[in-house]
């Protein structure tokens, strides 16, 4: 029977030196500035009342791995020998789902290639009986390879938590003796001001516009082929077609390597990335057909059904990630927008009613969220993005503006825009670093 071998990292010994991330580095030839393996400190700015340590990680290689359950690109293998999770960047597309997917921050996105990169396990090493790099120059000794004892790893730490896919690790936390804080405060902590630096989010609308411009145009796409088919709504097939085509355009954006976008079709088992191309893909091959080649009742079918498993795609998408309130469900949801949109191209103006009210409670109840947390909930922003959704639409039906249901609409879409890119801002992804952040938070208070 193969004994699995694991990482051993004892917080007791870490000294934050960093020869484990300089030896992971020379033995990989990895490009500055990116590191396979990083090190990070619990309590950074000594703050009196709580213990300073360390942590040494890199990719853990975890039983229930969420980089290969999610990569769209069938890019992740394990290596049977070693347990290990192996990443072929000649599979990588660059779509970064798996650095939203891992709550380690292990894969690591190389900008000049266009591909994620990874530890490897150091199996070319272990292969041949000898420890990972990293292992093998820590001057402490805190970062070991050993054998797994009988299955048996501690993987809850103040700062570290297992998320319930098994990482191939073993934590030893820290002993008595060194958990006690370096200074015992003589005032009260809240006279005292402590330095707090939030880590960057690997989401940002800055980042991720290419998907607000691809998600909802898709909203709008599917509810105007809904309206066509169920309300007789004039189409001009050419721009429908052509705006399909361009947000698909824009969705490529997103990749690091264009070339291999094909390969974003093969997880549809698992990964809802993959679900969405796939649906994306039908809906546009079913609508073409149904506006210019067979228009067969078939394509309509395919199309309609494809068309409302893509928005639920685009939202199952964002589930691995932090949502940002406890509520799931979220004001730009292109669910909802489909809704909305489709309420107006039906002339159904109690169920806009319906719809714009669900959103725009939502809508509230996040931003009071935010306010009783502290963050920022964009007052003005937040302004102009239910004047959209529910001011300007009632002044226009109220004044009865001439082409009602088109300026209703351009309100609406200029609202939705707004929404959509306040929810790439508020998104966020569990790395290391926010995880003591969080778990300093939580002790300090």
């Amino acid at each position: 029977m193969q004994i699995k071998k694991i990482f051993q990292f004892d917080t007791n010994y870490c000294v934050g030196c960093h020869a484990c991330v300089v030896a992971c580095a020379i033995e990989n030839k990895t490009d500055l500035p990116i590191n396979w393996r990083e090190v990070n400190t619990f309590n950074q700015f000594h703050y009196p009342e709580l213990a300073v340590f360390h942590y040494s990680l890199a990719c853990n290689h975890c039983d229930d791995a969420p980089c290969m359950h999610n990569c769209p690109a069938l890019a992740y293998t394990r290596d049977l020998l070693s347990g290990a999770v192996v990443h072929n960047e000649n599979h990588c597309i660059g779509c970064k789902y798996c650095t939203w997917a891992c709550p380690y921050d292990a894969p690591k996105f190389n900008q000049s290639k266009g591909i994620v990169e990874k530890c490897t396990f150091c199996v070319s090493r272990t292969s041949e009986g000898l420890k990972p790099a990293c292992a093998n120059l820590c001057p402490t000794g805190a970062l070991d390879y050993v054998e797994e004892q009988n299955g048996q790893r501690i993987t809850e730490n103040v700062g570290f938590d297992n998320f319930d896919i098994g990482p191939s690790i073993n934590i030893i936390s820290l002993r008595n003796e060194n958990a006690k804080p370096e200074i015992i405060p003589e005032v009260n902590k809240s006279t005292r001001i402590i330095k707090e630096i939030s880590p960057e989010s690997k989401i940002t609308f800055k980042k991720e516009w290419p998907l607000v411009i691809f998600t909802l145009s898709m909203a709008y796409l599917v509810a105007e082929f809904f309206a066509s088919v169920f309300f007789d709504f004039p189409i001009n097939s050419y721009v429908f077609i052509s705006v399909n085509i361009l947000a698909g355009f824009f969705s490529l954006f997103h990749l690091g390597k264009k070339n291999s976008a094909y390969r974003a079709f093969f997880n549809v088992k698992n990964s809802w990335l993959s679900r969405e191309i796939i649906s994306f893909s039908l809906f546009f091959i079913a609508t073409a057909s149904h506006f210019f080649i067979f228009q067969h009742v078939i394509f309509t079918y395919i199309a309609l059904l494809s068309g409302v498993f893509l928005l639920i795609s685009i939202d199952k998408v964002y589930r691995i990630v932090i949502q940002p309130t406890p509520f799931e469900l979220h004001s730009a949801h292109v669910v909802l927008t489909g809704f909305l949109i489709t309420s107006l191209f039906f002339n159904n103006y109690l169920m806009f009613l319906l719809v714009a009210s669900l959103k725009a409670g939502l809508y509230i109840y996040r931003k009071y969220y935010f306010w009783k947390a502290g963050l920022n909930f964009r007052l003005f922003i937040s302004g102009w993005r239910l004047d959209m959704l529910i001011s300007f639409p009632f002044i226009f039906w109220f004044f009865d503006f001439s082409n009602l249901n088109f300026w209703i609409l351009a309100s609406v879409l200029i609202g939705e825009i707004i929404d959509r890119a306040e929810y790439y801002e508020e998104l966020d992804v569990i790395t290391p670093e926010k995880q003591i952040e969080s778990d300093f938070k939580r002790l300090k208070n």
